[in-house]
């Protein structure tokens, strides 16, 4: 009964929370001009709470460089997001289907998320294309390679299209690998998004650790792609040791 409760308290927080932020960015953007460095500081803040407001006991490792880099992880849970971007401004990318989610979409959308149709490939080529001149403006961006969620101690095989853009324009790229301190936290299998939300979080509290790497850079994408891939799984490995989940 507790473990309900609190699931429902701690979503009913979660979405007032997340209606206040996108309610004041959308109309501070009325107000004074909508700019995308006023979508990233509110999003940061509302980052923020929402790491306090659902008990989330975040550990952050390595360094937060500050430029225009591509940053790359790995996918666990609806919440990477919010865990990664409470340290740094980028724009993430997103499948298209977050558009559509009540709230979060329209919060998603005036905050400079860039959404992508996974099943369209001119729609991966033109995200492709979006990423490079948003880096090259001078702002990051994240993205998830492995395309989906995973719940395997190591990385899902990484989507190369992003590492080939990345070695021929010469962007870096920094990865960052984070990791649940509970086998459940992965959002797989056949619950959605609520159900998941309330096993979750109807416990007392959550652990997430988010750790930060150096900018890395190869001319040859696959080589790239490799390096990348095999830091996140060698820093995935030290935070599931730590955490005593199997290896």
């Amino acid at each position: 009964m507790f473990t309900i409760l609190r699931g429902i308290y701690r979503l009913t927080l979660f979405i007032i929370i997340l209606a206040f932020f996108v309610t004041r960015l959308a109309i501070t953007g009325w107000i004074k001009g909508w700019t995308l460095e006023m979508g990233l500081s509110h999003r940061m803040a509302c980052c923020h709470w929402m790491i306090w407001v659902l008990n989330i006991d975040l550990t952050t490792k390595g360094n937060i460089h500050e430029g225009n880099y591509l940053y790359i992880s790995n996918h666990r849970a609806y919440l990477d997001p919010v865990a990664t971007l409470t340290m740094m401004k980028a724009l993430p990318v997103a499948k298209a289907e977050v558009r559509n989610l009540p709230i979060m979409g329209y919060g998603a959308q005036i905050s400079g998320v860039h959404f992508v149709k996974r099943e369209s490939l001119k729609s991966r080529k033109d995200t492709r294309s979006s990423i490079a001149e948003t880096i090259e403006k001078g702002n990051s961006i994240l993205i998830y390679p492995e395309g989906t969620t995973v719940a395997t101690p190591k990385t899902a095989p990484f989507k190369p299209g992003t590492f080939h853009m990345a070695a021929k324009d010469n962007v870096e790229i920094i990865p960052i690998a984070i990791e649940y301190g509970h086998e459940g936290d992965a959002w797989v299998g056949k619950d959605n998004m609520p159900i998941h939300f309330f096993k979750q979080f109807g416990m007392r509290n959550k652990k997430i650790t988010v750790h930060y790497g150096d900018p890395m850079w190869d001319a040859d994408g696959e080589q790239l792609k490799e390096k990348v891939q095999n830091w996140i799984d060698e820093k995935l490995t030290e935070i599931r040791i730590g955490y005593g989940l199997p290896v």
